[in-house]
């Protein structure tokens, strides 16, 4: 087996450990609960091309993420999440193999490819969005695949009419995963890097099969919002103004809100954030590659990103691919000057720092877990607290023994088998964690409840923000119901009404004389503690007229 043939089935293995095992413990968060209600009425209404989300039209985001999951559903059925979120595992696993690839072209180092691409597998928000099924996985690791084909159509000596058409195709389905935002967010931030760097040279041979890429990126990306345009102008103007505003006045922040970046690697924040540092970095990751490109990359990127008011710590995971690119770098420097002994003293600090934290970390994990799960009483084996404190502190000593003897490769091969271990071991008790509200009752078993099948769900309230959550473990549309002096109900009974108290004090008394109420008992999401959101604690009651009672 070659050498990349190997290092290519070591982070399939890294991947399948850090974005697939265990991706089900958590409930679905907000994003997640918009995309697959979508992707669910797309099935219930065989519209494709229009979708809804909670019977009202859903135009704000592209819908490829959305059919893409509609597919998974339609397969699979909606009650495994675990599966539902295989897509966004894949789209990761693809983001590193892009990454893989890119490293491939910038350099012919034998040990740069691999590590950054384990690097950036195992970098906190990679990690965390390959684990939801949103969009911001897919659009960004379609435009990264778009960026190694523009990097080596750019370094051809003949027309590369194969990249750029792939380059194309990959930004217009970046585009239908979520319009402009890695456009702005990853790939603009390549563009300032690779001209400084590079000059322009190679996009002067290679003008014409970039205007095919462009061509073809307009058809991929233009079609949808044309036809919504079109069928509904009205909302579609409302949508743009409104996504608009959302940049300059919603989640408002200081300009300098994003320059603590590093921190977004998780593990890697350190080495990450020395690596950034030009005048500590500069001379040392320039022997290995263009440190003016690594470094350009990243910065142009935070600082495009800070420029907009509307600042949330999701839109920094473009960062993170350039960001875990150059702490590759950092790390292949630290392995070259540690066996050369050309190291210096604030390389051994750091290195020192980085390597016994993770020990420390390493150490301590399976501490807190045996500490929270005699305190919490969360069910562990004390058979699987054994197997964790023993593979955690047989990584750990790894690690510090790494550390002490400067190996720098093995104290990155150390923490990122460490981040394995912790997917498989530690994240099925995850939920323990969390979960500490002893009221919590998901609504999930409505979605297979017979009686109410055919039955139409309200609210009495509006359906705001997270309410949407609701909406996908119960498995129906729920509509809004001002239940405040209800003389009668919004449609013929029998209905399921959902309220924050008991019917019977919702209900005035000339409503309680004509209707029966059939309650289906008392459920919440909220996992961190009773009460803590309120939309989310909900009594569940079938209504029916008095003469329709079985």
């Amino acid at each position: 087996m070659s050498r990349e043939n190997r290092q290519l089935l070591a982070l399939l293995v890294i991947t399948f450990f850090a974005f697939v095992i265990h991706n089900g413990v958590l409930d679905a968060n907000i994003m997640e609960a918009r995309n697959l209600v979508t992707a669910r009425e797309i099935l219930q209404t065989h519209n494709w091309l229009v979708p809804t989300m909670n019977g009202v039209l859903r135009l704000e985001k592209p819908p490829l993420p959305t059919w893409i999951a509609a597919f998974m559903m339609h397969i699979f059925g909606q009650d495994s999440l675990a599966i539902l979120r295989i897509p966004a595992a894949l789209s990761a696993m693809l983001l590193v193999f892009f990454l893989y690839k890119l490293t491939k072209e910038l350099t012919r180092d034998e040990h740069l490819p691999l590590l950054a691409g384990g690097t950036v597998a195992t970098s906190f928000y990679i990690f965390f969005m390959a684990r939801t099924i949103t969009w911001d996985i897919f659009c960004h690791s379609f435009m990264l695949g778009a960026i190694w084909m523009l990097y080596r159509g750019w370094n051809r000596k003949e027309k590369a009419w194969k990249e750029f058409t792939w380059a194309g195709i990959l930004m217009g389905l970046s585009f239908l995963s979520k319009g402009p935002v890695s456009f702005f967010a990853l790939l603009l931030p390549f563009l300032i890097a690779f001209f400084v760097a590079y000059g322009f040279s190679g996009v002067k041979l290679q003008w014409k099969p970039l205007m095919v890429a462009l061509g073809i990126l307009l058809a991929f990306s233009t079609w949808w919002p044309l036809y919504i345009y079109f069928l509904h102008p009205e909302f579609s103007t409302y949508v743009a103004e409104k996504e608009s505003a959302a940049w300059m006045n919603r989640s408002v922040h200081p300009w300098y809100h994003y320059w603590s970046f590093p921190v977004q690697s998780g593990i890697w924040a350190l080495p990450a954030a020395a690596a950034v540092i030009i005048p500590y970095a500069r001379k040392k990751i320039g022997q290995f590659g263009n440190y003016k490109f690594l470094a350009l990359w990243v910065w142009a990127a935070v600082i495009l990103l800070s420029s907009f008011p509307e600042k949330k710590e999701r839109y920094l995971m473009p960062v993170l691919i350039p960001l875990a690119l150059i702490t590759a770098y950092y790390f292949r420097y630290l392995m070259h000057a540690f066996k050369e002994k050309e190291h210096t003293k604030a390389d051994a600090i750091l290195y020192s720092i980085q390597g016994y934290l993770v020990g420390l970390v390493s150490f301590a994990l399976p501490l807190a877990v045996m500490y929270h799960n005699h305190r919490f009483n969360d069910g562990l084996s004390l058979g699987l607290q054994i197997i964790i404190l023993v593979v955690f502190w047989a990584i750990g000593g790894y690690v510090v023994r790494s550390t002490y003897r400067k190996k720098a490769f093995r104290l990155w091969s150390g923490t990122v088998v460490m981040i394995m271990a912790f997917c498989l071991l530690v994240i099925p008790s995850a939920r323990n964690f969390f979960q500490k509200n002893p009221d919590y009752r998901p609504y999930n078993d409505l979605r297979h409840m017979e009686k109410v099948q055919n039955m139409p769900f309200y609210f009495n309230g509006p359906v705001p923000g997270k309410f949407i959550q609701v909406v996908w473990s119960s498995g129906h549309l729920i509509q809004y119901w001002d239940t405040s002096n209800a003389t009668g109900t919004p449609v013929v009974t029998p209905l399921v009404v959902m309220t924050h108290e008991p019917p019977e004090d919702v209900f005035n008394e000339s409503f309680k004389e004509k209707y029966d109420f059939e309650s289906l008992g008392h459920y919440d999401l909220d996992m961190k503690k009773k009460d803590g959101i309120k939309i989310f604690s909900n009594y569940v009651t079938i209504i029916r007229m008095k003469q329709d009672t079985p």
